[in-house]
């Protein structure tokens, strides 16, 4: 299990123009000041929010789910540079291996074109191994 985002987030974000130029709806979005109970905890939006999260099934597509996943914002990428310059967007990628080591390959191909946007990339990296064995430990992170 492992999940590609395009997280766009800010103060004055216009959700409904974002989706109608990406021609995509968010996986999620919020406004500042919305409130939202998750895990038994209110939680209250510092900031707006346009999420679209995608699931990539398994650890052999990984490159191939990051560039098609980019692939589909090139058309857009002079309005995301611009929107960039106004709010943070960031690719993300959430990996979840279940085991502890994880390789994955991403070309150079795949690198400029998340270079093109003008977007960040951040990647996370969560052993499930702990999960199934019971030692996480939230408090540990």
């Amino acid at each position: 299990m492992h999940f590609i985002k395009l997280r766009i987030v800010g103060e004055g974000l216009d959700i409904s123009n974002i989706s109608q130029t990406l021609k995509m709806e968010p996986t999620i979005s919020y406004k500042k000041d919305d409130i939202r109970v998750y895990r038994n905890e209110t939680i209250k939006y510092k900031e707006d929010c346009w999420l679209l999260d995608v699931e990539i099934a398994n650890e052999e597509e990984i490159e191939f789910a990051i560039d098609d996943f980019v692939s589909k914002f090139i058309a857009h990428m002079e309005i995301i540079r611009e929107w960039a310059k106004k709010c943070s967007i960031t690719l993300w990628l959430t990996l979840y291996p279940e085991s502890i080591q994880l390789n994955f390959h991403m070309s150079n191909d795949t690198l400029k074109k998340i270079e093109s946007c003008g977007i960040d990339f951040d990647v996370s990296i969560m052993c499930l191994q702990e999960f199934y064995n019971g030692t996480y430990n939230e408090k540990d992170l």
